[in-house]
């Protein structure tokens, strides 16, 4: 009830902005200085390339949000989780196996692990280039030219087909005419600090240019362990080259190489429920993890001991006895390291005047190695350590025609190869189970093949009616050797000559589509309805045993097909812009993770697929400007998800889950802009909230991993100071300290509890930034 007081609170609000804003204009003048011209004031637009043309994003019919690079500097946007907190219908959440990885959701739709069996329903471009593996995204946030959302599904403009929706990133490329850049300085609190640099050389006038950057980002940890070592920090490393090369007036050549290093303390585990000791299905009694925790005390398995380890355990639901909500009561040794570079080409050519051809070519290698402690207490329960090796190449080539005449096109193809290795020690409940370690091993390979085209047919000035199709064709093939300390852990059924190896393989291929009808009236008004499709490849379970040989089971594809109808205005001389859409979304075969105890061996997950669910959104953007100096941002949205029918192969009847995203979102952000005699004076604060949210439905005990209804508050105060062309500034993030958790783990039907995984605690700092020639 709170929450809907809430948003209603927040709508009365935004209307009462609306129905104000004729009375906002008139001041306008009034407000800004003498010799302002208010006719030129107003909204700006961004700039966008999602259709593959340069266009506002006021005529874009596709719900999108986009964000400058000034804008990311001026909220302090470091990651993709910042970009959702400001985006409606969108949500990350940090993997539990590793603090670099993200699991994003894109209206209803959601990641659901890291592994590279595994695709996900946003895609992620980093100019132009599709990024597999949601690890490592830091790296592609710094110095950035902009971010674009595009929210449903998408197919017919980019090299992979997603479900969702894409997030497209654009970085800074190299200016040809002036040589510039910047450096910057972050110092805050628990040791953080983060030092960046940028310089742009053109190194042959109008021809040739070069553009570096180099950061290193670190803090001390936000948490201690019950050895007094703080916990929760990272080392993170990045680099990024970026040549640009135009030889004439038709041909243009970009060129980048990045690398990206982090080294962390590993995510920060808490218990967060321990089934009754007396306990029985569907809530199992925790024997096995009392056995366990008995045989490591060198206790005697008795009724009496039983229940003085239960009350042990207990104790770690309280902490380490400090009271602090970041401390984690265990003594394992976690940690994570990433390493991720690659080298990319886009070649433009301009055939004719009509015609242009484009290739994106890219190879990017992967590496992390992350040590996990999932039960958050001072025994050894359940610790598994990953290790990841991948190499993916990608060539995407589009054929484009002039987007000035009245039918505009264009035509693609893509192909993308990832190979590598997911390997997994789990280390469960030693030393009851004599299947300890047990080990996965695979060998993955991954193959997509496409060709799509999308077309613009203009039928009159205000009339536009777009059409695309896209064909894709991919095979996941696994080449498996899990094992453990009694032997080989494949069925023989799909042995190979009896070794113990098994080999999986499957072909997936379907249609996506879109077609739109966007209508202009008149300026700063557009109206558009459309209907898209859009298909995510299926593929094997890397985590199978034999004792189950279910585990081992393929899952399928699955597909959306959304309907949606938007608009688009900028009302009142440009003071107000109101971007909305609602959608209807039909999802099928849809992929869930699911925690099973097999007959023998440790406890694993595997991926089945729900029938059918459907999905009802609304979403909204809105911009007001009352005046030159003052500017307000509110985003918010709503996801109606539920399953038609969801019946679990090993688990039964799952129809009533919740979805693991938010229903509601709401983000508001407020800039204020004051003239002084040394510069421009910038206040910033920003207000994210998210209702309450289930991190793992398929837990029978749903209040110990849902995080309620909470929202964040983060405020900037900068000054640009004129005489050096300099911006300095403080900020907070999560101002108010807000306690939250980003991530859980659901064990209460196998092992007997669940865990969750701690947010970020308050961050206040100060900035000192540098600019000079160019940026």
């Amino acid at each position: 009830m709170k929450n809907m007081k809430l948003i209603l609170r927040a709508g009365i609000a935004a209307a009462g902005l609306i129905v104000a804003m004729p009375a906002f204009a008139q001041e306008a003048d009034a407000a800004a200085d003498a010799g302002a011209d208010a006719a030129s004031s107003g909204i700006e637009d961004i700039v966008v390339t999602a259709r593959k043309r340069a266009e506002s994003v006021q005529d874009v019919p596709v719900a999108i949000t986009a964000m400058s690079g000034d804008q990311m500097v001026d909220r302090s946007v470091k990651d993709i989780t910042d970009i959702a907190a400001s985006t409606p219908s969108f949500f990350a959440q940090t993997s539990s196996a590793d603090p670099a990885a993200l699991l994003v959701s894109m209206r209803g739709q959601s990641a659901t692990d890291a592994l590279m069996t595994l695709d996900s329903p946003v895609g992620v471009y980093v100019d132009g280039v599709y990024l597999p593996r949601s690890i490592g995204l830091r790296a592609a946030m710094v110095d950035i030219e902009r971010v674009e959302v595009l929210r449903g599904p998408q197919g017919t403009l980019f090299g992979k087909n997603t479900t969702g929706g894409a997030v497209s990133i654009t970085t800074r490329q190299p200016d040809l005419l002036e040589t510039g850049g910047f450096v910057s300085m972050i110092l805050g609190e628990r040791g953080k600090m983060e030092a960046t640099g940028a310089l742009n050389v053109p190194l042959v006038r109008d021809v040739l240019a070069v553009r570096a950057v180099v950061q290193y980002s670190g803090n001390n940890g936000y948490g201690r362990n019950l050895l007094g070592q703080r916990i929760g920090g990272d080392v993170t490393k990045t680099g990024r080259l970026n040549v640009a090369f135009a030889p004439s007036d038709r041909l243009r050549v970009n060129l980048s190489a990045d690398y990206q290093r982090i080294k962390g303390d590993g995510i920060i585990t808490r218990l967060s429920w321990l089934n009754p000791i007396g306990g029985a299905a569907p809530l199992p009694a925790p024997t096995n993890l009392l056995r366990a925790t008995l045989a490591q005390q060198g206790l005697a398995d008795t009724p009496a001991n039983r229940a003085t380890a239960y009350a042990f355990l207990q104790q770690a639901l309280l902490g380490n006895g400090t009271g602090s909500f970041y401390d984690a009561p265990t003594t394992s040794p976690q940690s994570n390291e990433y390493e991720g570079y690659g080298v990319s080409g886009t070649i433009e050519y301009d055939v004719s005047d009509y015609l242009s051809v484009k290739s994106i070519t890219a190879n990017r290698w992967a590496d992390r190695d992350s040590y996990v402690d999932f039960d958050g207490t001072p025994m050894v329960l359940f610790e598994p350590h990953y290790v990841t090796q991948s190499k993916v190449f990608s060539q995407e080539l589009q054929l484009l025609s002039d987007p000035a005449e009245r039918l505009s096109w264009i035509l693609g193809g893509y192909y993308s190869k990832e190979t590598g290795n997911e390997f997994t020690v789990s280390r469960t409940l030693p030393p009851i189970l004599p299947t300890n370690p047990g080990i996965s091993d695979g060998d993955v390979t991954n193959k997509s093949v496409a060709v799509f085209g999308q077309a613009n047919y203009r039928v009159s000035d205000a009339v536009r009616v777009t059409a695309g199709l896209r064909w894709t064709e991919e095979t996941k093939s696994l080449l498996t050797r899990n094992r453990n300390a009694l032997g080989c852990n494949i069925p023989t059924s799909i042995r190979i000559n009896g070794a113990c190896e098994g080999y999986l393989s499957d072909t997936y291929s379907d249609w996506s589509y879109l077609v739109s009808l966007d209508w202009t009236p008149g300026s700063g008004t557009l109206f558009y309805a459309r209907t898209s499709r859009g298909f995510k490849g299926g593929g094997q379970n890397l985590r199978g045993q034999a004792s189950d040989p279910r585990t081992f089971n393929p899952f399928r594809p699955e597909t959306v097909t959304d309907y949606e109808v938007g608009a688009k205005l900028d009302l009142f001389d440009r003071r107000l812009r109101m971007n909305l859409a609602g959608y209807h979304a039909i999802y099928e075969d849809i992929q869930r993770s699911t925690s099973i105890q097999p007959p023998v061996g440790s406890a694993t997950t595997l991926i089945t697929n729900a029938a059918k669910a459907k999905i009802n959104g609304i979403e909204a953007e809105i911009t007001a400007q009352p005046t030159d100096r003052l500017t307000l941002n509110v985003n918010s949205s709503y996801t109606d998800a539920g399953y038609s029918r969801f019946i679990d192969p090993i688990l039964g009847d799952r129809s009533d889950e919740r979805f693991p995203v938010p229903r509601w979102t709401l983000a508001t952000n407020l800039t204020y802009e004051l003239p002084t005699s040394l510069g421009d004076l910038k206040f910033i604060a920003g207000w994210n909230w998210r209702s309450a949210t289930s991190l793992r439905p398929a837990a029978l005990v749903q209040s110990s991993v849902t995080q309620k209804a909470y929202g964040l508050v983060d405020t900037r105060i900068s000054l640009h100071v004129d005489a050096i062309d300099a911006d300095v500034a403080v900020f907070a993030k999560n101002l108010f300290d807000k306690k939250y958790i980003v991530g859980a783990v659901d064990l209460d039907r196998t092992l007997g509890y669940n865990i969750v995984n701690v947010g970020t605690p308050r961050l206040i700092g100060v900035e000192f930034r540098k600019s000079f020639g160019s940026r």
